[in-house]
């Protein structure tokens, strides 16, 4: 079997584990110990601790990105398509995938964490060259490696 499709396994089995092991524990919880009805979920209200908002948005962060995939998957497997590159692309995807998830359970979102965190995500692509400026306040990389916080400014 080719790695995408393992891999395409392998993300499905993580959307699965972290509905398991975050969104049902922690509802039937509730519901075996009395303390909520097993009608009183709805999707259309704010429910839970921060915890389980986050599990949410992270289960729910896989189950929207999850067709896409499979849909890549499935585009390459009828067109006969293998390369390594691609396999390492699909481990790549998924370990993000992993991380990501991970991130949204174990981290409070803040301000300073969503920064840290892009910070870090571009750090592998050099950052020899500022990031693009916008109308905007931005982050401006300056000349001695440090962020600093820069007023509305045009494009660079």
């Amino acid at each position: 079997m080719p790695i995408p499709v393992w891999v395409l396994l392998g993300f499905a089995t993580w959307t699965l584990l972290i509905l398991f092991a975050t969104v049902g524990v922690y509802r039937w919880s509730r519901i075996l110990t009395g303390r909520t009805a097993i009608a009183a979920w709805r999707a259309d209200e704010m429910q839970g601790t921060e915890w389980y908002r986050r599990a949410i948005r992270a289960h729910m962060n896989c189950v929207e990105n999850l067709p896409i995939y499979t849909a890549i998957v499935v585009a390459l497997l009828a067109a006969r398509v293998t390369s390594p590159v691609l396999d390492g692309l699909a481990i790549v995807i998924l370990l993000a995938r992993i991380c990501q998830s991970l991130i949204h359970l174990l981290m409070e979102q803040t301000n300073t964490v969503a920064s840290t965190l892009g910070v870090i995500a571009r750090a592998p692509a050099g950052l020899s060259r500022p990031p693009a400026q916008t109308a905007l306040t931005t982050m401006q990389w300056v000349r001695d490696g440090s962020w600093s916080k820069v007023s509305s400014r045009s494009a660079v």
